[in-house]
Parts: C-alpha cells; structure tokens; sequence
C-alpha cells in the first residue's frame, strides 16, 4: 500500500463536512441544501466546491469515511474505522493517492 498525499483541498472539504454535521447534529454522507453549513450534497459536490481539481486525464475515485466518537484521542479513532468492515474497504483502497481529514467538536 502506497503513502497518502496530504492535500489542504480536501482538508477544506472534509472540515466543512464536519462542520456541517456538527451544525446540524448529525452523521451522514449528503448534506441537505439550504441547512447551515451546507457546502454540497455530495463528496464529489464538495470537493468541487472547496476548489478540488480532478485529474481529468484518468478515471476518477474518491470515497468518505465518516466517525462520530466521544473518546478524542486518534488512535482510537482509527482503530474504530479500520475494523468497520466497509470503511476499512475505502481506508486500504490502493487507487487513492491523496488524504484529507476533518474534525469538528
């Protein structure tokens, strides 16, 4: 499995996702328009609009992994996410290059 690339673009847009569901206390995949926060329905919605240049050249994938805990600290986070079955399918996927991450408490 190869190194993620940190990218402050998709930072921005996993921040305004997290935000959003704090905002409006709640977890879930799509954003409702016109909720406050709303920065796109989708990932994708998202990404485009916190600035995200796709490579238009080759077949585009991205995927979104999503936690809610009480417990701060990191490691146990990922712990979480990488024994939930599904999540851990987008966490170990080897076409993903780039990472962004967000946090809202």
């Amino acid at each position: 499995m190869s190194t993620l690339n940190q990218n402050t673009t998709i930072d921005a847009a996993a921040q305004g996702h997290s935000d959003y569901q704090r905002l409006n206390n709640t977890i879930t995949h799509d954003q409702v328009a016109g909720r406050q926060g709303f920065t796109g329905v989708s990932v994708g919605d998202r990404l485009t609009a916190a600035g995200y240049v796709f490579n238009t050249s080759a077949a585009r994938a991205y995927g979104e992994v999503i936690s809610a805990t009480s417990s701060g600290t990191g490691q146990y986070m990922a712990e979480e996410l990488i024994t939930a079955i599904y999540h851990r399918f987008v966490i170990f996927e080897p076409v993903f290059k780039e990472i962004g991450t967000g946090a809202a408490t």
